[in-house]
């Protein structure tokens, strides 16, 4: 009986001291800071897509947007994401270049699909840029470049600043660091491989701009390439058993044709 007493004293003793604990974390304070983060992201992009929509002529034809639809919802539904939680925008850019922006935003330049000969080249790309969003990639990389404290400061204003413009290039122009590309690979390849989506001309596709090695080109600038990231997606082709076409290769024909 006594054995027992002093173990319920301990565990009584334990139970006070972690409640104590807890009680001395500024709960209130830390979920008031993700509140105004995660409110700060929305609006920041908004901002961004106001810019780059004022700037940009958006993309509405018809044999463009719904091919591109149906690639995303074939990704982001067999991976359990809502289509909903993800805007995507086509804007007239000859720049081969798709990138992420804050509030579940993505941006796909006309350069990019005018470049991609298949659909399922265009769909490891637009697999990329989700895993980006997925791991939160996009909100940490301008905390860590430019800091919580001047994001909170941009997104007090609703007009365009240079504050504002050069946090917009540093998702545009600027690489991603390279686990954070290793991230976004691995979590790409895994949405492709749940939707059925051949990755094969992924790979082939950064063969192709590799060996092109446009240093113009924003998207290698922004997801720097290296034959072992090239060779890692190859790597996992022979672990993917099942392939379901995606978008008839005439229907991707046309989207590009529409491009011009």
């Amino acid at each position: 009986m006594k054995s027992i007493a002093v173990k319920l004293s301990l565990m009584l003793l334990g139970i006070t001291t972690a409640y104590a604990a807890l009680a001395q974390i500024p709960w209130t304070r830390i979920l008031h800071v993700e509140s105004i983060q995660k409110i700060s992201e929305e609006k920041l992009g908004n901002l961004y897509w106001d810019f780059i929509s004022s700037t940009n002529t958006e993309i509405h034809v018809e044999d463009v947007i719904k091919p591109i639809d149906s690639i995303a919802n074939r990704l982001l539904t067999a991976n359990n994401i809502s289509p909903k939680s993800i805007r995507i925008h086509v804007v007239e850019n000859p720049e081969v270049n798709a990138f992420a922006l804050p509030n579940r935003i993505i941006i796909i330049n006309s350069g990019l699909l005018a470049n991609a000969g298949t659909a399922e080249e265009f769909a490891g790309v637009l697999a990329h840029e989700i895993a980006h969003i997925e791991e939160n990639h996009v909100m940490s990389k301008l905390r860590n470049e430019i800091g919580i404290q001047l994001l909170l400061s941009i997104t007090s204003s609703n007009r365009v600043t240079d504050q504002l413009l050069s946090s917009l290039k540093v998702l545009t122009s600027t690489a991603f660091s390279r686990t954070f590309e290793r991230e976004a690979d691995q979590k790409g390849i895994s949405l492709m491989k749940r939707a059925k989506i051949d990755i094969r001309p992924l790979a082939h596709f950064f063969d192709k701009l590799q060996k092109e090695n446009n240093p113009l080109d924003p998207w290698i600038s922004t997801h720097p390439l290296s034959e072992q990231r090239s060779q890692n997606i190859k790597n996992t082709i022979q672990d993917q058993t099942q392939v379901v076409p995606l978008v008839h290769p005439s229907t991707w024909t046309k989207c590009r044709l529409a491009l011009e």
